[in-house]
């Protein structure tokens, strides 16, 4: 599951999902701005993964369309027996693709005349922190 999670359009596809609920293709292409016809790869390939399933088809006139959901809400990661090298490097791809997807939204908003950048009604903004944890407080945000 966790290695489906490198691509960036994955991501974005399972992001619209969660947020959206049951979607067809045309309705995430929709809300990613991105063509259906470039989303078919990726939803087969998290369908294979297990962090989409294929529900009812949804008809439209006479058109019909698969209707894709996450399997549950909270979306649950199955970890593999990946070596902890493997592992590593997978976690690794996922974050810089969460990364990328974010720098690259970020981008695209900021630079937007009718997005708010300032003030009580800003629409973007950028942070970054960091912290160290105790034994106990790392044993509960991991629970979290």
């Amino acid at each position: 599951m966790l290695r489906a999670l490198i691509s960036p359009v994955r991501q974005e596809v399972v992001d619209a999902v969660v947020a959206a609920g049951p979607c067809t293709i045309a309705e995430v292409g929709r809300l990613l701005g991105r063509a259906p016809d470039s989303l078919y790869f990726h939803v087969k390939r998290l369908v294979g993964a297990g962090l989409l399933v294929e529900g009812e088809a949804r008809r439209r006139g006479r058109h019909v369309a698969s209707v894709y959901d996450v399997p549950g809400r909270p979306v649950l990661i199955r970890i593999g027996g990946d070596s902890p090298e493997a592992f590593r490097r997978t976690v690794n791809g996922v974050v810089q693709g969460a990364i990328r997807l974010g720098s690259r939204d970020f981008s695209r908003a900021i630079v937007r005349a009718s997005v708010s950048a300032r003030g009580r009604r800003r629409e973007v903004w950028g942070g970054r922190a960091k912290g160290w944890v105790g034994g106990a407080e790392l044993e509960e945000l991991n629970a979290l």
